[in-house]
């Protein structure tokens, strides 16, 4: 916000606002400190002070006020208009808020409630990635769910003395392991951290865009972040080696940021401590100082989120 300058005169200074508010120039009048019937003009937009200095000097020389005085009525429309935009985004908060706090909405919808489920049970019975020979379900668990199974691993790896057909279990019809790798996780913290950004990201989603529109995301939240990291090579940041629902958690960030961004009348938005973070640790992950990542899943869920939310803008549901 900046001070353009002032004018002598309630009459003169109500007069020359209006004009400004009329030509959509976010305007503030204030009464200047000290003095009598002298009124500031305030600027709220940077880019339009120049305008505004333009028209108030023309304003300063102007003779006849008649026809500034023509805009009163255009801008008591200009501004009808922004408090019904004002009303419509706080409407917007308040179901958002609705929806996501009290009794009513402790519970996520179904399918963020079932990922969070699945997740946690599958952790706790594989104990975290790495179960005891004596557990026979987290073994079965472990070596059904992951991108390649313990077999091909052990094939291969006898072999050549690494993975070179990371696709393999895939090509011989096990589908499901382009998706379920994202219920596996290596440690505790690794999975509180995904469920505390899939829980409130997920609940605004699911519920903004549908059951079935967000369950058709979130399978491209799975399949194209577990394939790209899968699949590339150790020497492009992937490995089939890998777990979690990161990706996803990314990908919901994605969608959310590019959604609010393109429409601010939905009334939440992301603040920028919590951009900067998401985008850190992405990089972090890349240089290799934050231990083995997923950095791959990561940057292919954030590209799913970016173009899925740019996606849902340009076609609403319906």
């Amino acid at each position: 916000m900046r001070l353009i300058g002032t004018l002598e005169g309630r009459k003169r200074a109500e007069v020359f606002v209006a004009f400004l508010i009329a030509q959509k120039v976010r305007t503030i009048v204030e009464t200047q400190a000290g003095a009598t019937d002298v009124y500031e003009i305030w600027i709220c937009d940077e880019d339009q002070v120049p305008l505004a200095k333009g028209e108030l000097e023309k304003f300063r020389g102007a003779a006849d006020l008649s026809v500034y005085e023509e805009s009163r009525r255009k801008a008591e429309e200009v501004l009808r208009e922004e408090q019904h935009r004002k009303a419509a985004s706080a409407k917007n908060v308040q179901k958002l808020r609705y929806n996501t706090g009290g009794a009513s909405g402790f519970w996520p919808p179904p399918i963020t409630l079932a990922l969070v489920v699945i997740a946690s049970l599958v952790s706790l019975a594989t104990d975290f990635g790495t179960p005891p020979k004596n557990n026979s379900l987290g073994n079965t668990l472990v070596n059904e769910l992951m991108f390649i199974s313990s077999a091909n691993i052990q094939e291969q790896v006898a072999d050549s003395g690494r993975i070179t057909a990371p696709a393999a279990s895939i090509l011989q019809g096990e589908v499901w392991r382009v998706i379920t790798p994202i219920f596996l996780h290596l440690r505790p913290l690794h999975l509180l951290f995904n469920l505390f950004a899939l829980i409130p990201l997920g609940r605004i989603v699911e519920r903004g865009e549908g059951t079935f529109r967000y369950s058709m995301f979130i399978l491209a939240a799975a399949i194209i972040p577990n394939l790209m990291q899968g699949l590339l090579p150790p020497a492009y940041f992937g490995s089939p080696l890998f777990g979690g629902l990161s990706g996803v958690a990314y990908a919901l960030f994605g969608f959310l940021w590019v959604k609010t961004s393109l429409q601010p009348q939905m009334g939440i938005y992301f603040p920028t401590s919590t951009i900067i973070l998401m985008m850190l640790w992405l990089v972090l992950g890349f240089t290799g100082q934050v231990g083995p990542i997923a950095n791959m899943a990561h940057l292919g869920g954030l590209l799913v989120g970016l173009a899925s939310g740019w996606l849902a803008v340009q076609f609403p549901k319906r």
